[in-house]
């Protein structure tokens, strides 16, 4: 996979008109890449993904089937 097909999902909370909020998805792109727009910090390091790709300690990471 390149560094720039790679996006970084997370939701961000925008405040509408009437002063309510409401949450978006939002797509980051990877620092270094040419889809980071010029003056533009919305983008994310390999860093800040990291911590999404380890897993937990304790964390189930395969799913077993068990006869109804």
């Amino acid at each position: 996979m390149s560094p720039e097909d790679v996006f970084f999902a997370d939701t961000a909370v925008h405040r509408l008109e009437d002063g309510s909020t409401a949450r978006a998805l939002r797509l980051r792109p990877l620092q270094g890449t040419w889809r980071i727009r010029e003056g533009r910090r919305d983008y994310v390091t390999k860093a800040d993904i990291l911590p999404h790709l380890t897993t937990p300690p304790g964390a189930q990471t395969t799913l077993s089937m068990r006869a109804a």
